[in-house]
């Protein structure tokens, strides 16, 4: 009985524990923003509420670095000119492994889901492809994933998104819908877009594009209808993304906020570099993966107390 009041209590103490790292996890819980700076060969790191810097040279030494993805502690970064997909530490902007995957065809787009990681090759000898490689170790799955042509509706690819086992790839004018786990056709187009789509996001059912002559267009992603056109004559947007309810588009030197349900402009320069010729190409909005860390400590409490209880 010794050890079973002693757990009793621990597991109310311990849990207790558990839920102030938690409320204080949320309360402290910083939401971040990666910004792709291919003027000098950066990534940025920004509060994402704020728009204030974290860390403006947060990773460097990169070649005309565009697409960014963030899964976890990793941050995936196309060094366009490079040809090479790097991957870093999300918390710390350390190298992990510069050249994760080499010899691409003029990457653009990268996005991550569980171990997979997806890469939009936008021009090679045998035409555009979407690669396939393993996420920790860059080892190919299959680079041509998705092919050119044969009526994948493939055609210069760039920036993508992902959403369950659906895979969105803005194409030269429209959108394509793959499967994830086969690269097979799903709905080719997806959406009908004629002026260039440049960004994807996805935030539940609704799946954000933006183009090359600055629209910001809102799409059904069960069904791909289009739900809303938001603006026209952006100045050069180039990636968007979205967190809750707040759209983060790439435009020139500055990064902007849109509310996600009626497309109000939140804040024109929220994020603003110098000087006016970068190009913020692009972004990635997460939550500050070493806060993950926070929500385990109230287990560890527990396991810890009752260990030393019962010694």
């Amino acid at each position: 009985m010794y050890p079973l009041v002693y757990l009793m209590k621990n597991i109310i103490l311990a849990l207790t524990f558990g839920v102030v790292l938690v409320a204080g996890a949320g309360y402290a819980k910083a939401q971040v923003i990666y910004v792709s700076n291919d003027y000098n060969g950066t990534v940025g790191k920004y509060n994402a509420t704020t728009g204030a810097a974290i860390n403006a040279a947060f990773v460097t030494g990169l070649d005309y670095p565009v697409g960014i993805a963030v899964s976890g502690n990793d941050l995936f970064v196309v060094n366009r000119r490079a040809n090479t997909i790097g991957k870093y530490n999300a918390t710390t902007g350390a190298t992990i492994n510069a050249s994760l995957v080499s010899g691409l065809s003029t990457p653009i787009g990268v996005v991550v889901s569980g171990n997979n990681l997806y890469v939009a090759n936008n021009w090679s000898a045998n035409g555009s492809s979407i690669g396939k490689y393993d996420a920790t170790t860059g080892a190919t799955i299959n680079n041509n994933f998705i092919p050119w042509g044969g009526g994948s509706g493939l055609n210069w690819p760039g920036y993508m998104a992902i959403s369950g086992n659906s895979l969105f790839v803005a194409n030269e004018v429209t959108i394509g819908e793959y499967d994830a786990t086969t690269g097979a056709s799903l709905n080719v187009p997806f959406a009908l877009n004629s002026e260039h789509p440049n960004g994807l996001a996805v935030s539940e059912n609704n799946l954000f594009a933006i183009n090359a002559t600055g629209s910001i267009f809102k799409y059904n992603i069960l069904t791909g209808t289009k739900i809303n056109t938001f603006f026209t004559g952006l100045n050069g947007p180039q990636d968007i993304d979205v967190l809750g309810n707040t759209l983060y588009v790439s435009k020139g030197n500055k990064i902007s906020q849109y509310d996600a349900t009626t497309g109000v402009l939140i804040n024109d320069s929220f994020i603003t570099a110098s000087p006016p010729q970068t190009l913020l190409s692009g972004i990635a909005v997460v939550p500050e993966p070493s806060t993950y860390a926070l929500f385990g400590l109230g287990a560890l409490a527990l396991i810890v107390a009752y260990r030393r209880k019962i010694a």
